[in-house]
């Protein structure tokens, strides 16, 4: 098997970014939904740092996939009726935008304020040292 994409068939360098990208989504929608199953504060911040990790993952193997696909020539359309060929053309560029549209939403949203209730979690993990600002914490979001 090729690297690149021929007349019949696609290279392998797409079959494994189609593949990748394809378990990574699924993996991180099913891994998102089970957060809410995390214990402990701590653990559901670790869970969501690793959720985010394979969501930039997949946004960078998009990017290269969106790459690697306008150097390399695809494999002509099986034959089919125009308006079947035409819509399978749309609906591929709806999952790229729908993949990127999320991606850049979640890095969005990573940058608004952390609330009161995962500051005082985060700083019980810490040393006695943080009692003082736990106490003013609860007293102005009790």
């Amino acid at each position: 098997m090729s690297l690149r994409n021929n007349e019949r068939q696609w290279g392998a360098v797409g079959k494994f970014f189609h593949w990748v990208i394809a378990l990574a989504i699924i993996g991180n929608g099913v891994f998102g939904l089970m957060m809410d199953l995390a214990g402990s504060p701590m653990r559901k911040i670790n869970w969501l740092a690793l959720h985010k990790s394979i969501g930039l993952t997949v946004l960078a193997l998009i990017l290269l996939r969106i790459v690697w696909r306008a150097f390399d020539r695809r494999p002509p359309d099986e034959p089919m009726p125009r308006w079947q060929a035409l819509a399978a053309h749309a609906m591929h560029a709806v999952l790229y935008v729908v993949i990127l549209a999320i991606s850049r939403r979640q890095t969005r949203r990573r940058r608004h304020r952390m609330s009161a209730s995962t500051a005082i979690s985060i700083l019980r993990v810490g040393s006695r040292e943080f009692e003082p600002a736990v106490k003013r914490l609860k007293s102005r979001h009790a």
